[in-house]
């Protein structure tokens, strides 16, 4: 849907069909929902969209000590 132009996303528990979502419930949807918007503004080719996934692809593959005295100084 937000490929498409749609501008809410929104996401139902598994729980809400049966009473009340828990507050880890809500948690994961809302971590999904922003997953879904960040996929579909790739897929757009929005500018700087990729930017970010391009730094942590980056950052994976530096060696650990590297990654550990970049992380402390964050």
């Amino acid at each position: 849907a937000a490929y498409l132009g749609a501008d809410f996303l929104c996401y139902v528990t598994p729980s809400e069909h049966l009473g009340l979502p828990s507050a880890d419930d809500v948690k994961a949807g809302v971590i999904a929902t922003r997953i879904a918007a960040h996929a579909a503004d790739v897929a757009r080719g929005l500018p700087g969209a990729r930017d970010w996934d391009d730094r942590m692809s980056r950052f994976r593959r530096w060696p650990y000590r590297a990654r550990a005295r970049m992380w402390r100084a964050h």
